[in-house]
């Protein structure tokens, strides 16, 4: 079992105080359950996600292979596991791993939104943008997805369909620095230059960090 023979309590006892957030306490118990109980996937996998948001990726990618080492079928390992390489800029295994979390949790919006932006960062413009797609099926109007989608289509040269995507999110007050970055870039791409500095010199005081 996932809990390696840890009380019902004892995982209750971690499980609310990450809730409660607070992580530092829910690794002291955690560790201190482990001492007792090595093969617990469930205290691994609590160890890994408290160091993954201590920016502790490579700590957080042993404990992530632990618990899937200890349980291959533990819910949210191989997306956690999928996070803490991106942390470390290890796309192509990222995207191996995520891959499969994707296929193990088909519905979630956060996987998919992970293995399109490991696409990216790998420069696999075209997987990034139907991991991007894919994403959007679960959630049309997810502003990271979004982001990740245009900015592979702008990197394709496909910046009509990017515009047409962006245009869900200029209406946003005030327009995020990326989408304005990105609708740029599409402008320019279809050879609107005029369109593009006027967009540029409207929206230069909606963002200190917006130019061209």
């Amino acid at each position: 079992a996932a809990s390696g023979g840890v009380a019902e309590a004892q995982l209750t006892e971690v499980k609310s105080l990450l809730q409660a957030g607070r992580p530092e306490a829910a690794a002291e118990r955690a560790q201190h359950f482990l001492q007792t109980h090595p093969d617990s996937a469930f205290l691994h996998n609590v160890l890994g996600l408290v160091a993954l948001s201590k920016n502790e990726a490579a700590e957080a990618e042993e404990r992530f292979r632990k618990t899937i080492e200890l349980s291959p079928g533990f819910a949210g390992a191989f997306g956690n596991l999928g996070l803490a390489l991106i942390a470390q800029d290890n796309y192509d295994a990222a995207i191996q791993v995520l891959k499969r979390a994707a296929v193990e949790t088909p519905g979630s919006i956060e996987v998919r939104t992970n293995l399109a932006s490991a696409y990216l960062e790998a420069k696999e413009y075209d997987h990034a943008a139907e991991a991007a797609e894919a994403a959007r099926r679960l959630s049309p109007n997810d502003q990271d997805v979004l982001q990740i989608l245009c900015k592979a289509l702008n990197k394709l040269g496909r910046h009509d369909e990017s515009l047409d995507q962006l245009k869900r999110l200029t209406d946003l007050q005030p327009i995020p620095l990326p989408v304005l970055e990105q609708t740029l870039i599409a402008l320019e791409g279809t050879g609107r230059d005029t369109e593009a500095l006027e967009f540029a010199e409207k929206h230069a005081g909606v963002s200190p960090d917006f130019a061209r």
